[in-house]
């Protein structure tokens, strides 16, 4: 006899989609299945189009709008089957999804079955690409895992035990909530893998600045929370990958990533920066990141201000009113030396000062031409003032 399968729908506001997804669902040739729908405060129609339907299948809960993974954790406390698979509100399966996951995984002794699924965007394209790679999505599929994931939340049919032991949906995370999951089941259980698209995912259109805040906020909590798991280049990918999203506000927002990844912020910069030029928002960003850590540096007065023209005498200006006051001016000629700056000497570096750290004070043109210089002559400790503070 066939086990119980609960199928669980979270849905909100498809009135257009979701007849589509559950005649999908209804239509499996695995008939022993409850479909648990959770209507997660709809709206619109969506809850006058399930209730026209009089299958015995199905059970319809409803909620006020908390999101979908609180919707899919509803239905997993609500669910009676052995087996639980996942659909979404505006995508289609198979019609042999679940027969052929469920007795793949009796004949394997898999607890866990994902399978490629076809995604309709721009084009038709099957995730993931290498599909018939088998060894690489099952065999080695902790591996593959480290390094992105291939598993969309749809794809899978999982045994109840497997999420009572390692737990339901994280509701904290604004996005990435399948992976995270994976992540979290793949450290305890062999992952089964069909070798057959059978799920149809249609792309749907989203807001693009909601979309990016819950991307920087999702790889946060990702790496804090399995940041052991992945591989390191990986993790680097993922804060480059927020790096265009920053704002020059954000700046604790990239403390925080460098505090629970390890991954310098800096190269992180740098590389986007190149990648992605011109971004001079991001560019500058890099620059007062750099130079918050330097500021400390200065409150000593152990420390010079390279440059005397006009961005010199700014920066000092609001130095000043924080306190910090420089050992002198440096000036790379010797024609330039001599005189003074509000009491504060103009002249050459000497030997003896190569150890104290330099504020580079000189407009954006000549920056890199005195970082070469302080290179040569063996400063280590020196940093660019981030000039757009002065606008």
């Amino acid at each position: 006899m066939e086990e119980l399968v609960s199928v669980i729908i979270p849905v909100y506001n498809r009135q257009e989609t979701i007849a589509r997804a559950l005649d999908s669902v209804l239509e499996q040739t695995y008939e022993n299945m409850e479909v648990i729908i959770v209507d997660d405060g709809s709206s619109d129609d969506t809850m006058e189009i399930l209730k026209s339907y009089s299958d015995s299948r199905i059970r319809i809960l409803s909620q006020n709008h908390k999101g979908a993974c609180a919707a899919r954790n509803r239905g997993i406390d609500e669910a009676k089957g052995k087996y639980i698979a996942f659909q979404d509100s505006d995508d289609e399966w198979m019609s042999e999804k679940l027969c052929k996951q469920i007795i793949y995984m009796k004949r394997k002794d898999f607890k866990v079955c994902y399978c490629p699924h076809l995604l309709y965007d721009d084009k038709i394209k099957t995730i993931p690409q290498e599909y018939l790679l088998t060894d690489k999505y099952e065999d080695n599929i902790g591996d593959t895992l480290k390094s992105g994931n291939v598993i969309s939340t749809q794809t899978l049919v999982v045994e109840k035990s497997v999420l009572d032991a390692v737990g339901k949906f994280d509701e904290e995370m604004p996005r990435l909530q399948d992976y995270e999951l994976i992540i979290r089941i793949v450290q305890r259980y062999k992952i089964g893998y069909y070798a057959e698209a059978l799920v149809k995912v249609y792309r749907q259109p989203i807001s693009i600045s909601n979309d990016n805040s819950a991307y920087k906020e999702a790889v946060y909590q990702l790496i804090k929370k399995h940041g052991h798991f992945f591989e390191h280049e990986y993790m680097k990918s993922m804060i480059f990958s927020t790096a265009e999203f920053v704002q020059e506000d954000d700046i604790e927002y990239l403390h925080r990533l460098h505090r629970v990844s390890g991954v310098p912020i800096e190269e992180s910069f740098i590389r986007v920066a190149k990648e992605h030029f011109p971004l001079l928002s991001l560019f500058r960003l890099w620059q007062k990141h750099q130079y918050i850590g330097f500021e400390e540096k200065l409150r000593t007065g152990e420390f010079f201000i390279y440059g005397a023209g006009k961005y010199a005498k700014r920066v000092f200006a609001v130095l000043l009113e924080k306190n910090l006051k420089p050992k002198s001016f440096l000036v790379s000629s010797a024609d330039d030396a001599g005189g003074d700056i509000q009491g504060i000497p103009v002249e050459n570096l000497k030997e003896d000062d190569k150890k104290m750290p330099v504020l580079i004070a000189v407009g954006l043109k000549k920056q890199e031409e005195i970082m070469r210089y302080l290179d040569e002559k063996g400063v280590e400790d020196y940093c660019a003032y981030p000039l757009f503070e002065l606008q």
